[in-house]
Order: C-alpha cells, then sequence, then structure tokens
C-alpha cells in the first residue's frame, strides 16, 4: 500500500500555503518534491511528518487513515531529517545523539549498534563518535543526522536538504544509500540539487504557490515534453543497415556496443520500436533524460516567456 494525500488544505491566517494538494507516495520508492521557494513543500513535510496540523484533506498511511489522535503511532513509523544543527544536540556527543534519538524513536541502540557502526564507518565518523557535536563541521552534522535517520525503523523516511554541506564524494555514497534503502523503504526528498532529484527519484512532485502542478513518474514527466535524451539497451549490437536508419530520426546519436543514446523527438520513440522489433531485436530497457531543470521552469511558468505547459 502506499501514502495518499487527499485534498490537503493548510492556511496560516488568511494566506493559503496548502491549496487542496492530492498525491500518491509511492511504496519502497523514492518521491522528491520540487519548487520555488514559498511553493508549499516545508509545509506539506510538516504535515506529512505529523509536526504540523493541516485544516483539511485526509492522510492515508499505507491503509490506515491518519487522525490526531493516533498520530504517536504514526510518528514513530516516520524517520525525519530537517537542517541538521535543529536535529542535534550540540552539547552531547555524536554517539549520545545517535543513542538518544535512537532511544526515543523506541528503536533499541543494542538492537542497531551493527548498523549504526556501519554507517559510522562508511561516512568517514567512526573516529569523532565520542566527540561534542558543537566540535564538528557542518558537513559532520549533517551526516550524523542522516545516520539517525537512516538508521530508525521507520517505513517513510523524510529528508529535507539531505546534501547540505555535503561534499561530492558523500554526495554520491549518499545516492547509492537511498537508492539501496529505498528498496525497503518510501523515501521522500526535498533538495533545491536537480542533479540529486534527476540521479535518484523515481516519482517527481512539482508545487506552485501550494497547488499540485505535476505528479507522476520521471519518465511520465520527460514525456511532457516534445524531446528527450533516450538511452536504449538492447540484446545484442545493431547491424549497420539499422544503424543508419535510426541515425536520420535524431540528434548526436551514439551506438556503443549493446546501447543506442540520442536526442530524439517524441513521435520517433514508436518508430525507433518498430524498427527495432522489425529485426527482432529485444529492447531490455529504456532511460530518459531531458533539460530537467529548464522543463521544470516551463511547468512552474516562473512568469518569464518560457512557453506554459498546462499538466493538471
Amino acid at each position: 500500500m502506499d501514502i495518499n494525500l487527499i485534498n490537503i488544505c493548510k492556511k496560516y491566517g488568511d494566506f493559503e500555503a496548502l491549496k487542496n494538494i492530492t498525491f500518491d507516495i509511492k511504496k519502497n520508492s523514492i518521491t522528491s518534491i520540487v519548487g520555488l521557494n514559498g511553493s508549499g513543500k516545508t509545509t506539506l513535510v510538516k504535515c506529512l511528518s505529523t509536526l504540523l496540523i493541516f485544516d483539511s484533506g485526509d492522510i492515508v498511511f499505507f491503509g490506515e487513515k491518519f487522525t490526531y489522535k493516533n498520530y504517536k503511532r504514526f510518528r514513530r513509523n516516520i524517520s525525519l531529517l530537517l537542517d541538521a544543527s535543529h536535529n542535534l544536540y550540540l552539547n552531547l556527543t555524536l554517539l549520545q545523539n545517535i543513542k538518544y534519538f535512537l532511544e526515543l524513536h523506541k528503536s533499541s541502540f543494542k538492537s542497531k549498534k551493527s548498523l549504526v557502526d556501519y554507517y559510522l564507518e562508511l561516512f568517514s565518523l567512526h573516529e569523532h563518535k565520542d566527540k561534542l557535536v558543537s566540535s564538528l563541521s557542518k558537513g559532520m552534522q549533517q551526516k550524523t543526522a542522516l545516520i539517525i535517520a537512516l538508521s530508525q525503523d521507520s517505513n517513510l523516511v523524510i529528508l529535507d536538504e539531505p546534501n547540505l554541506a555535503l561534499d561530492l564524494e558523500t554526495l554520491d555514497l549518499l545516492k547509492k544509500i537511498l537508492k539501496k534503502e529505498s528498496i525497503k523503504k518510501t523515501i521522500l526528498l526535498t533538495t533545491q540539487d536537480i542533479k540529486l532529484i534527476e540521479d535518484i527519484s523515481d516519482y517527481l512532485v512539482i508545487l506552485d504557490n501550494g497547488k499540485l502542478k505535476f505528479s507522476g513518474k520521471m519518465e511520465k514527466f520527460y514525456l511532457l515534453f516534445d524531446k528527450a535524451t533516450y538511452t536504449f539497451y538492447l540484446d545484442r549490437e545493431l547491424s549497420n543497415k539499422i544503424k543508419s536508419k535510426l541515425s536520420v530520426l535524431g540528434r548526436d546519436v551514439k551506438f556503443i556496443n549493446t546501447i543506442i543514446k540520442g536526442n530524439f523527438k517524441k513521435h520517433d520513440f514508436d518508430k525507433i520500436l518498430s524498427i527495432l522489433k522489425e529485426d527482432q531485436y529485444k529492447v531490455l530497457d529504456i532511460k530518459m533524460h531531458g533539460d530537467f531543470e529548464n522543463n521544470i521552469l516551463k511547468v512552474l511558468d516562473d512568469g518569464s516567456n518560457k512557453k506554459n505547459v498546462s499538466i493538471i
């Protein structure tokens, strides 16, 4: 079962922060929420994590309807990372913070020790575990907060700007960890890092001024636009005859062993599949990439001369 948000509304006085937000967060996947500042991302995350009371609508967690009478049970099933400096006690050591928050979350530190040790080694923090958090760099504090969020017994992991203060090496490591964790956990991500979203997200949600502009698979998002870069993975290498046919359909078409990569228009997509099928080539996988950041701005229609895209 998934997490279902149904007509979620939230006001601050007369200001409507969320306006009838409805979408699903798919179980065991990575969903990223994007939007300009003031779009409602933080408010939505706080409503989902039970930190903020929404005015109307429903949230159904894996088949069970959320109410403020049973919020404590739901909260124990949610791991949340906000700004690391707000997630940690600066006057406690790194390890004391991990122990405290695991116990607070009803997760026994003893049962999680091997997992915690694994993450400490992975993030190169083992030698710093007995240092006060106040003495650690922002990057180390962020890693500590990530360890806490990833070690808890929860089905939903909400990460608000998890890449803050992380170096490139650690960011690459985080991508691998999140993809691995999404096999058994549901991960919700908010970040301004477009590359991070594009690299690891299965689903995308776009908010604008408290309204939902798009929700769905990443592939569905790319299909909204006329051009995208497609990568086809085949069961065997192409003949020169097929290469010639495909080369004229797109731009910058490259053939690397059993892989075809090129910039194709949407209406050429079916032609490519038809050509491959005629010669009995089996398509093992297809990946799509586009001008991700620019396409998001098109959807948001931020007041520039970019063409508005209606997708609701």
